[in-house]
């Protein structure tokens, strides 16, 4: 909690907040978590706060999903408990309850003008044209099962939190004692020749008898395991499955382009590279170099003591610029360099590459679009219509293949899909929906059980039930005795590399041309770009050789595999440069701001470590034991 709280001091701290409270019911919906068994005595208890288990449950559930998603339902809960998760739940919590405690206390609160502010906000509940919509707001809270009262109350708890955060946080600048050392550390720039040894390029021997490979099999049986697949049955409700009861004429064509007709005038717009220069005096240096006839790319090139970035503004509006950038871009003649200009970010070069006037599209040739689009507006409310008789039908004890036949729909049953939507043959299950979310929820659902009703992407809703369940199972030898053997020869090769990029960097540290060292491996020297520690312009470096270049001096070699399968690298590091805060005025300044935050979040753990000492917290861990033990 405090991780996400630290890493801002102004009021988008309130958005984290509130987006892990949408994307608890917008993404996910309630579903198990409110299946969940009440306790009698509170599981935390914070002062006069206290947190009942099964809401410790549901946001462990809804963080268990999360990660789900992410990593393709490769993880389940009790995997989630022994990484720590439930201790960082309870935490999070503990910390928001003394946030609300302290808050209580110094009085302070959320008005109605800055809660109506910051629902609005909330991309989620916005409509097509990007305008808060109070059905689409009502919707997602009914899906979530939350009253508009619950939400509300909710929401202003999260508004008064960052209340104290961005009091505790606010106007914190850095000491430059503090700035400087960790910003010469940082942009130190390095360059180093190197020598890539492709293993694709290695000859290996060829592959071990039958015993040995069955001996390679045994021993690396985790890389020629079977996925685990479930057999499941899914009901979906799609828009494509009411759309054919909607009808638009042209009157309401008509109307809903009157309606946006912002939409359909494309403003004069501008295709512009821009270089961003450190300081006035290479600003002007480069404003003579343009009147003696240098183009864009040469100035970039020479005007400091290294190379500055050609920055792609791609196409932009008036609208979508500062002011004074605005006006000078929308100045340029066609094709042509502006002289350097300062605003507010910096002193900045501009280069016209390309201009495009703006246009009323008429309606005939938005029409389609216009009809698409108040086809789906109609059938999302038709879907949500479906959506509650189907929740209704399963409510009452109907069975997924009886809701599907009532109301029209379809049951597909699926033999046999991985946590990937693959089918046993290599291929999309056919009949599965292709959403994280579908894969994520068909295997953190018990065997023999329906999941809830989810929404998924494409404003679609789906059910599954999981009829069975093959656990991950070593594959036969003889069914991949090839493949075996082709990870044998390709694990050889990389050593083989990896062999031979050690002995180059040890002839590279004994002073040999680096060109005589590639040409005995059949390999070529290049030189790096300048490198920071962090691999910034690092051409592929691998983290590992980074590190070891800049423990080395001027002269001294290295070398690290590239990856995996990926060969390995022999290196000389042939020069060092140190920071200059002139030349990189935007990263010191991103780097002052990025050590203001970090002190900002040191405020806030003291302030929530008082806060223990203030108000008595309590967890039963035996009362939340229990509750995951049901």
């Amino acid at each position: 909690m405090l991780d996400a709280l630290r890493k801002s001091t102004k009021s988008w701290v309130i958005k984290i907040l509130f987006a892990l409270l949408i994307l608890s019911f917008a993404v996910w919906g309630v579903g198990d978590m409110v299946r969940i068994n009440v306790a009698s005595s509170p599981a935390i208890t914070v002062g006069d706060v206290e947190i009942p288990a099964t809401q410790v449950a549901q946001e462990f559930n809804r963080q268990v999903r999360q990660l789900q998603a992410a990593l393709g339902g490769a993880i389940d809960a009790d995997q989630a408990r022994q990484l720590g998760l439930l201790e960082n739940t309870i935490d999070g919590m503990v910390v928001r309850a003394l946030l609300d405690q302290a808050a209580d206390d110094l009085g302070l609160m959320a008005n109605d003008d800055a809660l109506r502010r910051s629902i609005a906000a909330v991309p989620a509940f916005r409509n097509q044209l990007g305008q808060f919509d109070p059905n689409t707001f009502r919707q997602a809270l009914a899906s979530a099962g939350l009253s508009e009262q619950a939400f509300l109350a909710m929401e202003r708890r999260n508004l008064v939190r960052g209340q104290i955060v961005e009091a505790l946080s606010g106007g914190i600048s850095p000491p430059e004692a503090m700035v400087a050392p960790v910003f010469a550390y940082r942009q130190e720039d390095r360059t180093a020749e190197i020598i890539r040894l492709r293993a694709e390029k290695v000859t290996a021997p060829p592959p071990p008898d039958e015993t040995g490979l069955r001996q390679y099999y045994e021993k690396n049986s985790s890389r020629f395991m079977a996925p685990e697949y479930r057999g499941v049955t899914v009901l979906q409700i799609r828009p494509s499955d009411v759309a054919g009861e909607i009808t638009i004429n042209d009157e309401m064509v008509a109307e809903a382009y009157e309606q946006r007709i912002n939409e359909f005038q494309d403003s004069e717009r501008r295709n512009v590279q821009q270089i961003l220069f450190a300081n006035e005096e290479q600003a002007k240096r480069a404003g003579e170099m343009r009147k003696d006839g240098k183009d864009f790319a040469t100035i970039a090139r020479t005007v400091g003591n290294k190379p500055l970035e050609i920055i792609n503004l791609g196409w932009v509006e008036k609208s979508s610029l500062l002011p004074e950038m605005a006006e000078v871009i929308f100045a340029l003649p066609a094709k042509s360099v502006s002289e350097p200009f300062k605003s507010p970010l910096g002193w900045h070069m501009f280069n016209l590459v390309e201009t495009m006037p703006g246009k009323t599209r008429p309606l005939e040739e938005v029409k389609d679009q216009l009809k698409q689009d108040l086809v789906n507006e109609k059938a999302i409310d038709h879907l949500y219509e479906l959506a509650n008789k189907v929740d209704d039908a399963l409510a009452s004890g109907a069975s997924m293949e009886e809701t599907a036949r009532d109301l029209n729909l379809k049951a597909a049953k699926i033999e046999a899909i991985d946590p990937q939507g693959m089918t046993p043959q290599g291929e999309p299950a056919p009949a599965a929906p292709q959403s994280e979310t579908f894969r994520s929820v068909a295997f953190s659902t018990p065997q023999g059980s329906e999941s809830p009703l989810t929404e998924m992407d494409g404003n679609a809703y789906f059910v599954v039930r999981v009829d069975s369940v093959t656990p991950p199972a070593l594959k036969p030898f003889e069914a991949v005795r090839d493949e075996v053997a082709a990870t044998w020869q390709a694990e050889r090769r990389q050593a083989i590399a990896e062999e031979q990029a050690k002995a180059a960097a040890e002839r590279l540290g004994q002073g040999e041309p680096a060109e005589k060292v590639a040409t005995s491996f059949g390999a070529e020297v290049a030189t790096t770009e300048p490198f920071t520690r962090e691999g910034t312009t690092a051409r592929d470096l691998p983290p590992e050789l980074i590190g070891k270049l800049f423990q080395a001096t001027v002269g001294q070699a290295a070398h690290a595999a590239a990856g995996a399968g990926g060969g390995a690298i022999a290196a000389r590091l042939v020069s060092i440069e140190p920071a200059d805060p002139k030349e990189d005025a935007a990263a010191l300044e991103q780097l002052r701001q990025q050590v203001g935050q970090a002190l900002s979040g040191d405020l806030v753990d003291q302030y929530v470590a008082s806060l223990r000492g203030k108000y008595r917290v309590s967890i039963n861990r035996k009362i939340i034991e229990d509750q995951f033990a049901r």
